[in-house]
């Protein structure tokens, strides 16, 4: 291209231009305010759905906060197969378990993973720990309590679910001592 002029040369030693100064007529400043009371106002509304709505996508994948139904799908896979060993249990021997390990192997494979607790003493009741949302799934066995309940931070109540029942047995029931 021998028809365009040589670059300039780059003097970094030079001081660069001043900076325009904005006028400092009232019109102007007047203008100047509104921009930044705009601005404040695009703000306070934009923020407050957005953490709101941020934060749960960010805790429970989704939009909403949890409730008690989000935790139906747990229930059904993790829980209910130990209440139902617990029932067995107690339908066979007349008394709850006092402890996982008792439910296993007859009443539950060795491999099945609980990841809960029972307790016998005062109300009797099975918990299963949901460790993401740091939740309790809790099993009432007492009765005309019985039922689900989910207890933690950010849900407390019942679980939408009917409690679990086991089919009539065909062997007799023994009496506890």
């Amino acid at each position: 291209m021998p028809d365009d002029p040589p670059p300039l040369p780059l003097d970094y030693r030079s001081p660069p231009p001043p900076l325009r100064k904005p006028p400092n007529d009232p019109e102007s400043e007047r203008w100047r305010n509104y921009r930044i009371l705009f601005r404040i106002a695009i703000f306070l509304l934009i923020a407050p759905p957005t953490i709101y709505f941020g934060s749960n996508m960010f805790m429970f994948g989704k939009l909403t906060g949890l409730s008690a139904a989000d935790f139906i799908p747990d229930v059904q896979n993790k829980a209910v197969p130990v209440v139902l060993a617990i029932k067995k249990y107690q339908r066979d021997t007349g008394q709850l378990p006092n402890q996982i390990n008792d439910l296993q192997p007859k009443y539950l494979p060795y491999g099945y993973r609980i990841g809960g607790d029972i307790q016998t003493w005062g109300t009797p009741h099975f918990t299963l720990y949901n460790t993401m949302d740091n939740q309790e799934i809790v099993y009432d066995f007492t009765p005309g309590a019985e039922g689900w309940s989910v207890k933690g931070h950010f849900v407390n109540g019942p679980i939408p679910l009917p409690p679990v029942v086991l089919p009539p047995s065909t062997q007799p029931v023994p009496q506890p001592k």
